[in-house]
């Protein structure tokens, strides 16, 4: 199920908390908060001029991330935002890559990538600037950031937590124990995530479906607003799986009624339209197909495909078509297969069947 992937994506994308201290021998990594920040070693920067890292007398935040991992490539957005918000303060935020400029240098020419980064984005093909900051403090997955002031390193966790940790550093209020504080929130969520994605799958597997909706109601009720947002998107489609049809139809209206979130309008019209659904409800699923369309303002790819495979399901084969080339123009690398595949499925009905040979 996508929603279910994503809750294990969820779970790969937020760093883990460190290990036992049997493990580590109870040390600290040789870059931790307070170490001074190294100047990454990068070897190209693309989509903006090369930055100055080494001016005491700013605040950096330094990101990694990998076109590979779905969390780290839209953290890209979300960091470019933040610059943009606190310029003014002193603030410089970069992006580091272990992928070569040639390799990542297409995404941000074209597409919604061009429009919505605009912070510089490092190249380290030789992983110099990742073994000065991820190796060194022993992170293992992206997206990753590191928010150093007075060039000590002040906090590492994942970019969706970092603005609110900037601004009590900018304003003096990030202390030793309000530090403890959000290491200890960020190791308890990645807990909660692989807890919570192991418990669905044996209750899947099972075909538990009351217990696997209590867990699902828990994630829903959880406080990381991701894990949250997974839960609700989970519960449609677990009632349908359960033979609750009804109350999944039911929980997919309210889940469209109180979100302006592009992605699960998406994701609600791709699993209306599903085999899950022998009798779908054509009429909603378009609804939020086409409310994915304008609330991404038409830059996302992954909404078109939604709206796609509702055309598709409803017998419009040329619409769906015409969405999937409109996603192949928006799409990332990764994401070009599937929208091939689709394509190549749609034509492949559209063509007339061979002419018999005359003997």
């Amino acid at each position: 199920m996508s929603a279910l992937m994503m809750t294990l994506l969820l779970a790969q994308s937020i760093p883990l908390a460190p290990d036992p201290p049997a493990q580590r021998m109870a040390a600290r990594p040789p870059l931790s908060f307070g170490s001074p920040m190294p100047t990454p070693d990068v070897e190209k920067w693309l989509v903006a001029s090369p930055p100055t890292l080494s001016d005491p007398t700013r605040t950096y935040l330094v990101s990694f991330w990998s076109s590979a991992v779905t969390p780290a490539r839209e953290s890209l957005a979300v960091l470019s935002k933040i610059e943009r918000d606190f310029a003014e303060r002193g603030v410089t935020v970069v992006a580091i890559t272990g992928e070569s400029a040639d390799a990542v240098g297409p995404l941000f020419q074209d597409g919604p990538m061009k429009e919505r980064v605009t912070i510089p984005i490092g190249c380290d093909p030789d992983l110099s600037a990742t073994k000065q900051f991820m190796e060194a403090s022993w992170q293992r997955t992206v997206p990753v950031t590191f928010i150093a002031s007075r060039g000590v390193i002040q906090w590492i966790g994942p970019p969706r937590a970092a603005e609110s940790v900037l601004r009590a550093v900018l304003d003096g209020a990030w202390t030793p124990e309000t530090r403890r504080a959000a290491h200890e929130r960020d190791a308890a969520t990645a807990e909660r995530a692989a807890r919570f994605a192991e418990r669905i799958q044996v209750q899947l597997d099972r075909k538990e479906w009351d217990a696997l909706l209590v867990t699902v109601g828990e994630m829903e009720g959880d406080h990381d607003p991701l894990l949250a947002r997974e839960g609700r998107l989970l519960r449609v489609a677990m009632l349908q799986q359960a033979g609750r049809t009804a109350e999944a139809i039911a929980a997919a209206k309210a889940l469209l009624q109180h979100t302006r979130d592009w992605f699960v309008h998406a994701e609600v019209a791709k699993t209306l339209v599903s085999p899950l659904f022998p009798k779908p409800d054509m009429a909603m699923a378009m609804m939020a197909a086409l409310a994915s369309t304008t609330l991404s303002e038409g830059k996302e790819a992954m909404a078109f495909i939604a709206l796609s495979d509702v055309q598709a399901r409803s017998g419009q084969p040329d619409n769906a078509i015409r969405s999937l080339q409109r996603a192949a123009a928006l799409a990332l690398p990764e994401e070009q297969d599937e929208i091939d595949a689709r394509l190549a499925m749609l034509t492949a009905k559209d063509e007339p069947p061979p002419r018999p040979q005359s003997p």
